[in-house]
């Protein structure tokens, strides 16, 4: 099967995150790969399904156009997954992609973001997964 770009979108919601502490219930999770077999689209836990050779695109999406939010960092395993930031030409607009090296059962992983005005570092509960097939 060919290589397919997945996109990952995070949607946070950056006034109840700051207000409550957390994300839990305060972060909402989408792909492009429902069809092919990701599952739990739109709720707090994402499982996106996965083969050897796929693309993954993560991006983040506050509820509140006006509140910062940006993605620092993603902690997943280098063995399965080859992460890295990259920064479009000419400018600071920057995007995490990864590759899939290795099909996993199920594999946690966790996003690192920063909100609102004084950029508070939050972690993402056990809740998003790259599974294979």
């Amino acid at each position: 099967m060919k290589n397919r770009t997945i996109s990952i979108i995070v949607i946070v919601d950056v006034v109840g995150a700051l207000a409550s502490g957390s994300l839990k219930d305060n972060i909402y999770f989408i792909d492009n790969n429902r069809k092919r077999g990701s599952e739990k689209e739109g709720t707090g836990e994402l499982k996106t399904k996965v083969e050897m050779g796929d693309h993954l695109i993560w991006n983040i999406l506050p509820l509140e156009p006006e509140a910062f939010s940006q993605l620092v960092d993603i902690v997943i395993d280098p063995e399965y997954v080859e992460k890295r930031i990259l920064t479009f030409k000419d400018s600071d607009i920057t995007g995490w992609v990864g590759e899939v090296r290795k099909s996993p059962d199920i594999l946690p992983y966790q996003l690192v973001l920063k909100l609102g005005n004084e950029h508070q570092e939050f972690i993402t509960p056990d809740s998003a997964f790259i599974i294979g097939g």
